[in-house]
């Protein structure tokens, strides 16, 4: 008789747990709609189809007050959405569709989001300019011609996802042409897909271009390459890697413009763990190409390793509010408070290590080679509680919280070319250390003492 109840209640449990799991799937959705429906988004139809296995959903949203929403994304980040963003945002019509087992964490949450419609400011600024590009964009979004797509498992709060390639040419009636490529955007991380505490992404091409007869404009980017990790809004690090980026721009036949760069890596981070909060920056591009009708500029193997040390962390955290607060709200009271905390923040001390800035190889106009330079330096504001005073009434009295100490390394080359530019910078060769290849500088200043290549300077 055990035996037999207990097989009834196993086969009840079965049954009736796809229900269950759809109920806490549905108030999990609720809870979910209803956050959005308080910052400025309004849910404009809803429909469900379930089976004994899953369900699937689909929604449509209107954001009928983007200012609202804006305000609520920023919460999440130190980079603010500009308000500008606003009349990009109002009115826009989202929909999304959903995909999920009815077994609870049985597989992961399927989630496709697409722009079905413009803001209503562009809407009513293409019709205006061009009714048959408006049509043209309206049935490409009609068409989820852009797509996010989203696996999220709510179990462990991964996700992984991508957005639709996109592939699309279109000619204006005014003559001008447009093309835009997007390809292989992939992502995934960890944590809530708002403010995820891991974010990897990556890109295998992007390409923008718009022409006429008299003007144009290109951009490319290949194999882009990123991922953030995040132990708070102060506290992460970050990196991202690009093959190449290629920019072209033409204004007239004799006003052009190109840029070209290969092998770029940047790594930021922060960290506010410790007593006192630290940044660091750090970059390098194999190849940087920029020509124009003026001038054209060629570099290798550039390099820079920053850091910022020793900076308080209340100070630092009273800046970055008022800074946040000032992009939406630029009230001459909020911009005095932000200059009070930036005050106060440098009145406790700070230090910025430049530990290289270089640049391996530099050729103008195809034929100047005036090979490289490299700098390193320690700049030093020391702790002063009357900096506030001084930078009022007697800015000069700073220098004496400042110390420098500046290594400068460059080549014959481009200390002439400088010359040529400026002539001024020849006073400083008196003072330069010399070899066969390079120009050194030795700057120092220490307690108020200015000293190059242990030559002292008086003012």
């Amino acid at each position: 008789m055990k035996k037999i109840l207990l097989l009834a209640l196993f086969v009840v449990v079965i049954v009736s747990l796809p229900i269950v799991g759809n109920k806490v799937a549905q108030s999990v959705l609720d809870e979910k709609i209803e956050i959005l429906k308080s910052n400025g988004i309004e849910v404009v139809e809803n429909k469900s189809d379930s089976s004994y296995l899953q369900t699937k959903k689909h929604y449509e949203f209107l954001l009928s007050d983007a200012s609202k929403l804006l305000e609520y994304l920023n919460k999440f980040s130190n980079n603010k959405i500009p308000p500008y963003a606003n009349a990009l945002l109002d009115g826009v019509r989202m929909g999304v569709d959903l995909e999920y087992s009815n077994f609870p964490f049985a597989k992961e949450l399927s989630v496709d989001v697409y722009p079905l419609t413009l803001s209503s400011a562009m809407q009513s600024d293409l019709q205006e300019k061009d009714a048959d590009f408006y049509a043209y964009i309206k049935t490409f979004l009609e068409n989820h011609g852009v797509l996010y797509h989203i696996n999220y498992n709510i179990a462990t709060s991964d996700f992984n996802g991508y957005l639709k390639d996109i592939k699309e040419e279109y000619t204006l009636k005014n003559g001008s042409f447009v093309s835009m490529n997007l390809t292989n955007a992939l992502y995934h991380g960890k944590g809530d897909l708002i403010a995820p505490s891991e974010f990897v992404s990556s890109v295998a091409h992007i390409m923008l271009q718009i022409r006429d007869t008299n003007e144009a404009f290109t951009f490319n980017l290949q194999n882009w390459d990123s991922q953030t990790a995040f132990e708070s809004q102060t506290t992460y690090i970050s990196s991202v890697k690009v093959e190449k980026v290629e920019m072209f721009l033409r204004g007239n036949p004799t006003d052009n413009f190109e840029l070209n760069a290969s092998k770029i890596g940047l790594n930021v981070s922060a960290n506010t763990q410790g007593v006192k909060a630290e940044f660091y920056s750090k970059a390098n591009i194999d190849s940087l190409v920029m020509r124009s009708n003026i001038l054209n500029f060629k570099a290798s193997n550039f390099n820079y390793d920053v850091a910022l040390n020793d900076v308080d962390k209340d100070s630092l955290e009273k800046l970055r509010v008022g800074v946040s607060k000032l992009k939406s709200e630029n009230s001459f009271k909020l911009q005095t408070d932000v200059q009070e905390s930036a005050l106060e923040l440098l009145s406790r001390g700070i230090t910025l290590d430049i530990a290289d800035f270089s640049i391996a190889n530099i050729v103008i106009d195809d034929a100047k080679d005036l090979e490289g330079l490299s700098v390193k330096s320690r700049v030093t504001l020391k702790e002063d509680t009357n900096l506030k005073q001084k930078i009022q009434y007697a800015p000069i009295m700073i220098i004496q919280s400042l110390n420098i100490d500046t290594k400068l390394q460059l080549s014959h080359a481009l200390f002439d070319a400088m010359e040529q530019a400026m002539p001024m910078v020849g006073l400083a060769k008196a003072y330069a250390k010399e070899d066969a290849n390079t120009i050194s500088f030795d700057i120092r200043f220490m307690d108020g003492a200015f000293k190059i290549n242990d030559k002292a300077i008086k003012f």
